[in-house]
């Protein structure tokens, strides 16, 4: 009777998967990483980390 499948990955080509999971995990990379954000003035996440820790390791400047 009415038996469902269990395993997404039935009859689908080998390495389909690991293909869909690595190009997944790519995209999740650009996004986090190197796009740049709105919230963040159009820096990437990147660069705008590096400008935060920059801006409070630095000492400020007598004068």
């Amino acid at each position: 009777m009415g038996r469902s499948r269990t395993n997404s990955s039935v009859g689908k080509a080998p390495g389909v998967t690991y293909q869909v999971e690595l190009t997944t995990a790519e995209w999740v990379v650009w996004f986090n990483t190197e796009r740049p954000h709105e919230y963040l003035a159009d820096f990437t996440p990147e660069a705008a980390e590096t400008l935060y820790h920059d801006h409070r390791t630095t000492p400020p400047r007598a004068g």
